[in-house]
């Protein structure tokens, strides 16, 4: 959905209250669990764009979103304890709307790595950060960065997705649906690793703006008891990781496997995942293993490196501050055009081993 800049006319009529959802609003809205005084901080998309800002309470939030909400904004201090698993629910719920965390503490880099895993477009330091919200959800509505170029048609993307599937593995009998853009798939997988398998293939075509897999279930033809999944897993950690088997353990309770404790090498929990999405019947797989000083040290090493670099190829450059979280990176700091903010995005997606780049850089 493109923003359109705000054309002062007449005042605009509020939204009548009595009437239930915001399907009643005639602007785009953008929805936050949080307390109203936020507002002097994010009225910039009310000055800037014909958006409307609507503050709910947690539990009112199924209430107000509708078709013409474009973002959802939890805020921590609202929600406190409660804010990680409210935010996981909001992203299960609404998997078409994108999603923003205004975090109130710092945390382990752990914790921000998984918030984007499970489908969060952007954790913003609140308020030190609150001048780049806007910019980030703008950029949360167009196409990824990595696309180079759109379908001319759901119908055509469609064709082409299962067109992947049918060379990918043969899996003909997925069902595919694509709404302007974002593509649905239903259907059976045999495990979570071909679940994962077929997730990665589709969201690589181009044209692909979101993927969602809620109705591809995994089913499969041997299903194994919590407690021999839970016994291969553990064979597999003290057989293969040697040194790494004191370390590392594994739970499982209703097919759903978490995979816990400290390793230096990231390839080891890798491998240790794998294994256990592999197996017939294991539904999700959580990776709850921190990585130690070791692996730490290597990717701020990393950032560091990168950091250099990118000043010494945009002139623009005032400040930059890069952090690697898995498979996402998260660049912060001052440039002084727009262009040089596009520029060093895609610069991190090239060289970077990364699915995302979240862009919190301010323009000065």
């Amino acid at each position: 959905m493109a923003l359109s800049y705000k054309v002062k006319t007449k005042t605009k009529a509020k939204p009548n209250k009595k009437m239930l959802g915001l399907y009643t609003y005639t602007t785009p809205n953008i929805v936050v669990v949080g307390d109203k005084k936020l507002r002097s901080q994010m009225d910039t998309f009310e000055q800037n764009f014909n958006v409307d800002l609507v503050f709910v309470k947690p539990k009112h939030l199924p209430k107000v979103i509708g078709k013409q909400t474009i973002a959802v904004v939890i805020d921590e201090k609202k929600l406190g304890r409660k804010s990680k698993i409210y935010t996981e629910t909001v992203l299960a719920n609404y998997k078409m709307t994108p999603v923003f965390f205004l975090a109130r503490k710092a945390r382990k880099d752990n914790t921000y790595q998984l918030m984007y895993e499970k489908g969060v477009y952007g954790v913003v330091d609140w308020p030190n950060q609150s001048e780049i919200l806007p910019s980030l959800i703008v950029e949360a509505l167009k196409p990824h960065p990595k696309a180079n170029g759109k379908s001319k048609g759901d119908d055509q993307l469609s064709e082409i997705v299962k067109a992947i599937l049918t060379v990918s593995g043969g899996y003909k009998n997925i069902e595919v649906k694509v709404i302007d853009g974002f593509v649905f798939l239903s259907g059976r997988a045999s495990s979570a690793f071909e679940r994962k398998y077929i997730e990665e293939q589709v969201s690589e075509v181009l044209g692909v703006k979101k993927l969602i897999t809620k109705d591809l279930r995994i089913q499969a033809d041997e299903v194994m008891s919590d407690r021999e999944l839970e016994r291969r897993i553990t064979l597999f950690i003290g057989t293969m990781l040697s040194e790494e088997k004191r370390t590392l353990s594994a739970i499982v309770r209703d097919q759903k496997v978490k995979i816990m404790g400290a390793a230096k090498d990231k390839d080891i929990v890798d491998s240790v995942v794998n294994f256990a999405e592999k197996l017939p019947g294991v539904l999700e797989v959580i990776n709850d293993v921190k990585l130690t000083t070791a692996v730490v040290s290597k990717n701020s090493m990393l950032a560091k490196n990168l950091e250099a670099k990118a000043k010494n190829l945009f002139d623009g450059v005032k400040h930059i501050s890069i952090k690697l979280y898995g498979d996402f990176a998260e660049v912060s700091g001052v440039v002084g055009m727009r262009d040089d903010r596009k520029l060093i995005e895609r610069y991190l997606l090239q060289v970077l081993p990364v699915k995302s780049v979240i862009n919190k850089m301010s323009i000065k």
